[in-house]
């Protein structure tokens, strides 16, 4: 336990955990004769340690650390239980002047990640630094982006709404161990950060980038980032649409100029459905100032259902950027029950390590689509309850099983059908 205050305005805050290795965060106001305005605690079973805190315009503190485990912010229904993703994750907090939880957000991954210093800007946004290691993830649904340190430990900087929504996060950093300790805010937005870094570090991406150099163990960093919701991305996305037909859902982007940029990431309902990695169609050009188009097609939709359309592009660093743009669509009604059963198409095809098949129903029925090998042995099957419809799909992963012919086949009640598949990887 521990006493904030005297007299009548004492707090004595409880901590959640036992034993020296259980502290809990803290965040006290006192007024300028000392007496206590409010005292709370966060925290859970094992070790949480605040390092940085600041206030915004409204008087609001934010504070950030990291925390192990799962660590509550706040009481009662403004109460937020937060899960590391692995060792320590880095929490960002928002408490009014009486205490009271405003917002509580963590960032991080499987290693060690810490927020060490913290500061608001303009609009009351809160500004962030400290390190990661590994991969480590910042904001959720489509707004997340995943930094990847290049070494043991990276700086990172991200920048949170006063709702916590995420509204950029990036790395800086090389081989060795690299952390931001101290951040603050110009009169324009910007975040000028300070840490330190050894070896060489790489601060930025693309034409901006800088690499330093340190004269001997570690060196003292100084970098300022534009950090604002309209800060340029490395790549320019001039246009990004989407539209439905024949109960599939296309969407088309085109860029005005890329730079270092490896490929695209197709994400619905924040959920990633596509990637560059698996696509060549998603792949970027690298550098260009040439006008670039790109297409993708979801079939994997429900007639009827709405969806939301976002973008991420990965550079060549493996850095990735989300873009504020979206689109959303209502995929078409499914048409009037066809006559017959049909297999349409296997697509794509060849593929890996997934395609989807394609198939007419004429009344409800469960569908099964199973795998044959060279051999005629059953190598995979998948299974759904489908409704009467035109052009429906069912997606087959063939992951594990190694390249080469295979064939599927398709049966619904007493239907079958056949198609010949290649593998290729």
């Amino acid at each position: 336990t521990a006493t904030f205050g005297r007299g009548g305005s004492c707090d004595t805050l409880p901590s959640s955990g036992s034993g020296s290795g259980s502290q809990d965060v803290f965040v006290a106001r006192y007024a300028p004769n000392g007496t206590l305005i409010s005292a709370v605690q966060a925290g859970g079973p094992s070790a949480d340690v605040s390092f940085g805190i600041a206030t915004d315009g409204s008087g609001n503190a934010v504070v950030t650390g990291y925390f192990r485990g799962t660590a509550t912010f706040g009481s009662g229904g403004s109460a937020v239980t937060l899960t590391s993703s692995g060792s320590a994750d880095v929490f960002v907090a928002r408490y009014a002047p009486d205490g009271t939880l405003l917002s509580a957000v963590k960032a991080g991954g499987p290693g060690g990640d810490i927020g060490y210093g913290i500061a608001t800007d303009g609009s009351g946004n809160a500004v962030v630094t400290g390190s990661v290691v590994g991969t480590a993830t910042f904001g959720s649904g489509g707004s997340a982006v995943t930094l990847t340190s290049s070494g043991s430990d990276d700086v990172f900087v991200a920048r949170y709404a006063p709702d916590g929504t995420l509204i950029s996060a990036v790395r800086a950093g090389g081989l060795s161990n690299d952390e931001g300790n101290g951040v603050a805010t110009d009169g324009s937005g910007n975040a000028v950060v300070t840490g330190s870094f050894a070896g060489t570090a790489t601060f930025g991406s693309g034409g901006s980038a800088v690499t330093l150099t340190s004269s001997g163990s570690d060196d003292v960093f100084v970098a300022r980032y534009a950090l604002t919701a309209d800060a340029p991305l490395p790549v320019e996305l001039s246009s990004f649409n989407g539209s439905s037909k024949n109960a599939e859902v296309a969407l088309s982007w085109s860029t005005a100029t890329e730079t270092d940029n490896a490929g695209f990431i197709v994400l619905r309902n924040g959920v990633e459905i596509a990637s560059y990695r698996t696509l060549a169609t998603l792949r970027g050009k690298g550098t260009t100032a040439n006008r670039s188009a790109y297409g993708y097609t979801d079939a994997r939709v429900q007639p009827g259902a709405s969806y939301r359309y976002t973008l991420r592009s990965v550079d060549v660093s493996g850095e990735i950027h989300t873009y504020a743009r979206s689109v959303a669509v209502t995929v078409e009604a499914a048409a009037v029950a066809p006559q017959a059963f049909r297999l349409l198409s296997a697509a794509p095809n060849p593929f890996n390590p997934a395609t989807t098949i394609r198939f007419d129903l004429p009344e409800a029925a469960t569908v099964q689509a199973t795998l044959f090998d060279a051999l005629g042995q059953s190598v995979r099957t998948v299974s759904g309850s489908f409704s009467a419809g035109a052009n429906q799909a069912l997606a087959l992963d063939a992951s594990g099983l190694p390249s080469g012919a295979y064939v599927v086949r398709l049966s619904a009640g007493t239907h079958t059908a056949t198609v010949r598949v290649m593998l290729a990887k």
